[in-house]
């Protein structure tokens, strides 16, 4: 079967659609399978901004989120659920008095001709406002469990104390953490008895002092393979193990 080469035609196409216009757009005009065209569009260095922000509608953001997501929404023709995770991931803060421009609707003129007693009471209010959907959000996502590439199992809490900079804590860690009732000090390692990162029972876990005494444990566990390997009763074979049936 020959190879499907691309003719220029297709791929003017989708050099001049693909950024503006998306994938999906793409594939309904070209006829190809969606791997080929993700493929192509990499290649060409083309990236789905219908999907991911484009450098420019993240300037566009931050000149303007100080008016308010709603307001955003109309400028990048994106929805309001969008436009405030992207608020929240690119960290942009608002002064007191673009907080309060935001919730209260109004203008700085009416602003600077408030009292302050009335300035208190409308900054209050807009406080509310602007971080309860940090406060929802947060609950939304706490409890989110991942695995990581090193095969450890990973929670999204935004209060425990041995959560990182991502706040998420490992599973094995809140679980001891939890039994102890206390947090994790720096050192202390815990350890999964049956050498599965996944299993976070509190039976499959122990808690060593410092790294040294955990290291002990995976050296015995090496001496007792080496006598299971001398005793048959453990076969390496074709670079597994597996356990000697005969």
């Amino acid at each position: 079967m020959g190879i499907n080469h691309w003719n220029d035609g297709e791929i003017l196409l989708l050099k001049e659609n693909y950024q503006s216009k998306g994938l999906r757009w793409c594939l309904q005009r070209l006829n190809r399978s969606k791997m080929s065209v993700i493929i192509k569009a990499r290649r060409l260095r083309l990236r789905d901004y219908t999907v991911f922000w484009s450098p420019e509608e993240v300037s566009i953001l931050k000149d303007n989120y100080k008016f308010g997501a709603r307001y955003c929404t109309k400028l990048l023709n994106r929805n309001y659920y969008s436009i405030r995770k992207k608020i929240v991931s690119l960290r942009l803060k608002l002064t007191k008095e673009e907080i309060l421009k935001v919730y209260s609707r109004m203008g700085e003129d009416r602003w600077k001709n408030l009292s302050e007693t009335e300035k208190n009471k409308f900054l209050k209010r807009a406080k509310t406002a602007n971080f309860e959907y940090i406060k929802t959000l947060k609950k939304s996502l706490t409890g989110k469990k991942r695995i990581t590439h090193q095969g450890y199992v990973v929670i999204k809490d935004y209060d425990h104390p041995n959560r990182n900079d991502q706040h998420e804590v490992f599973e094995h860690v809140k679980v001891m953490s939890d039994y102890l009732g206390r947090p994790i000090k720096d050192g202390e390692i815990i350890h999964h008895i049956n050498m599965d990162k996944t299993d976070n029972k509190i039976g499959n876990l122990y808690l060593y002092p410092n790294n040294s005494e955990h290291k002990k444990a995976h050296m015995d566990v090496s001496k007792l393979m080496k006598q299971l390997l001398d005793d048959n009763i453990i076969i390496f074979k074709e670079g597994k193990y597996y356990k000697n049936n005969i």
